[in-house]
């Protein structure tokens, strides 16, 4: 697989307008701009089991979620 991803870092600030300016409606705006200064700020860097406890099962690796679909990564 050649296929690039990159990843911007938008200045904070800039963010919420940025994502009204592609088309997202203002609201979800809102939710998108939310998640990503949680993010960005390490608020969601805590791992807990309760994934595991929903499913009942060990969840999976990003690897692992890639490679079992593959061909949504590919051109």
């Amino acid at each position: 697989m050649d296929r690039r991803i990159t990843y911007s870092n938008p200045f904070s600030g800039n963010i919420k307008n940025t994502i009204i300016a592609r088309g997202i409606p203002k609201d979800f705006a809102t939710v998108m701009t939310v998640l990503y200064l949680t993010t960005k700020l390490g608020m969601a860097n805590k791992v807990t089991s309760d994934l595991e406890r929903l499913l009942g099962r060990k969840p999976r690796t990003f690897r692992q979620f890639a490679q079992d679909h593959v061909s949504c990564w590919q051109r």
